[in-house]
């Protein structure tokens, strides 16, 4: 436990969080006399003082291990206390941590933000989850298709059948999820300094014009143009669907870079 102590101190995660959790809950569970909530208050606030966090903090870490079995755990291993946290609000957190799951880019082990499990009700989840597996079995299919190598007599053939595949999927994927790929241009250059993407344009600009600092070199150029009375101008630049919207913005932030153009975007390191 020692170990688990210096490593929480340097950062908190999950599994340390479920180890003492796990302590606290047997340590609750062994000892009888601790039967009224005083005395498990007093509970936390010892093991509070152990780890160097708050009582409510230690209490919260005793629910979450009491709803999630030991069993279960590792095959959450890559979602963060924030998903723990809204999963054991319900009376069913296994459901909840297992749509979280679902959608979670297996590419790279990034679960999806807690909160979006706030804002959408179970019957839209489940359409999400199911999009979310077709779209992981596309781009499975896509892999083999682009190994597959045909004599040149069925190049032009099997290049219909790959674009019609292609076509069949974006379509059943899309679930009105439509996106728009954007330019913020400097009016006194006249040239995109930002690419970014989002499904309102509208709502998206004033965004960026109330200069919410997510972006330093955005938010100076916005600010300098503020200065002097000025606004950046927004242009859409494509439509497409949630399936390709990534590779679209990689596209044109590449297309800015080679025309010279300033653009500021800092996940353009591909």
């Amino acid at each position: 436990m020692e170990k688990t102590i210096r490593r929480f101190r340097k950062g908190r995660s999950a599994s340390d969080s479920f180890l003492i959790g796990d302590e606290v809950n047997m340590k609750i569970k062994l000892n009888k006399e601790l039967t009224n909530h005083f005395l498990i208050t007093d509970t936390y606030k010892e093991f509070g003082k152990k780890y160097g966090l708050e009582a409510r903090t230690i209490a919260e870490f005793s629910s979450i291990a009491k709803k999630i079995p030991i069993q279960k755990r590792n095959n959450y291993q890559y979602l963060t206390m924030d998903h723990y946290r809204f999963a054991v609000t319900k009376a069913n957190p296994i459901e909840v941590l297992d749509w979280y799951l679902s959608i979670m880019d297996g590419q790279n082990n990034q679960p999806p933000p807690a909160d979006l499990a706030k804002s959408i009700s179970w019957n839209n989840r489940k359409k999400i989850s199911q999009t979310e597996k077709i779209k992981k079995s596309y781009h499975s299919l896509k892999k083999i298709i682009n190994n597959i190598d045909l004599p040149d007599e069925y190049s032009e053939e099997w290049l219909i059948i790959k674009n019609q595949i292609s076509s069949f999927f974006e379509k059943i994927c899309d679930l009105k999820s439509i996106y728009i790929i954007y330019g913020l241009k400097d009016p006194r250059t006249n040239m995109f300094f930002y690419i970014g993407k989002t499904k309102n344009i509208e709502q998206r600009f004033n965004s960026h014009k109330s200069d919410n600092y997510t972006n330093q070199g955005k938010s100076k150029i916005i600010n300098e143009l503020r200065l002097i009375g000025l606004s950046p101008e927004i242009t859409e630049l494509e439509k497409t669907n949630e399936i390709n919207v990534e590779k679209m913005e990689k596209k044109w932030i590449s297309k800015g870079r080679l025309e010279g153009w300033p653009l500021v975007n800092v996940s353009d390191k591909w």
